[in-house]
């Protein structure tokens, strides 16, 4: 069964997803990699009055760049395709050209996500607590009153690369970090998903969601003004395997109606205990998967 759009059952977007066998839907994760041009991510430290619109459209983002690398221009045409794939899903016409923004002359990639999601588009336990990290002073939380909640689709994970060290050898994993780690200038790898907005005036865009980021290494981050031809890349992450148990951080997001999510960048238990990361079981490139269309 291949990938498809389909409409969110709680609010006006669409999502790409795979159907399972079971009947189950699980939304499809990507992940890009480049450096960092541009950001505004967490924590925020103080409270600001905001109109409930503006409230709506409190977001965090990144921009990233493959600084002229010729892979990071295949994951823009990528991105079109799936766009392509997309609009089959409305009248010819309705979706708005999806196109990357340009920065300091360099072609770059926007993922955000928002804060909130009004109360009257959640369902019930959708609601989930800000991290300490994200909303040191309860701000956000303040903001949020009875008509806002922090929802599990606003959620975003942030992760560093570590090397480890001991008796069984060196390796490289990801761990958990905060949010004010990142510099304009690390070398990232991003996980988004990609959904389908449409507009009160009946217009359809492709929006790129921020899911999870991680700097790769604090230590190659230092010269990336250096590696602007590194190949970058955009694939398809590991589906769950529903079968195993994921580490704490990494299990899919689910809830009574929603489709689960795969996002996170732990380790599977079955792998390397150095920390090694290995290539990632049925991983698919974005071609591959409209190939199969």
């Amino acid at each position: 069964d291949g990938v498809s759009v389909e409409k969110d059952d709680t609010e006006n977007i669409w999502r790409l997803v795979r159907n399972e066998s079971d009947g189950s839907r699980e939304e499809q994760v990507f992940t890009a990699m480049g450096v960092i041009i541009s950001k505004d991510l967490p924590p925020i430290a103080r409270e600001t009055r905001f109109s409930n619109d503006k409230i709506r459209f409190l977001s965090q983002y990144v921009r990233i760049s493959g600084m002229g690398g010729t892979e990071f221009e295949n994951t823009i045409i990528a991105l079109r395709g799936l766009q392509q794939l997309g609009e089959r899903e409305f009248q010819e016409g309705e979706v708005e050209e999806w196109t990357q923004l340009t920065v300091q002359g360099q072609d770059t990639i926007e993922f955000s996500n928002r804060y909130f999601t009004p109360r009257s588009q959640s369902i019930e336990g959708d609601s989930v607590p800000f991290p300490t990290d994200v909303d040191p002073n309860s701000a956000l939380q303040r903001l949020a009153g009875t008509q806002w909640i922090h929802a599990e689709d606003n959620e975003v994970r942030y992760y560093r690369g570590a090397t480890l060290t001991g008796a069984g050898g060196g390796g490289n994993r990801y761990i958990v970090a905060k949010p004010q780690t990142f510099r304009v200038g690390d070398i990232v790898e991003v996980q988004t998903s990609m959904v389908f907005v449409k507009d009160k005036r009946g217009r359809v865009k492709m929006k790129t969601i921020l899911r999870a980021i991680a700097m790769v290494n604090c230590d190659i981050a230092m010269v990336s003004e250096s590696l602007g031809k590194q190949m970058w890349y955009l694939r398809v992450t590991k589906r769950a395997d529903r079968e195993r148990k994921q580490a704490a951080t990494g299990t899919p997001i689910m809830s009574a109606t929603r489709m689960k999510r795969k996002i996170g960048f732990e380790e599977d238990e079955d792998e390397d205990e150095t920390g090694h990361r290995a290539k990632r079981r049925g991983d698919r490139t974005p071609e591959e998967m409209i190939a199969e269309e």
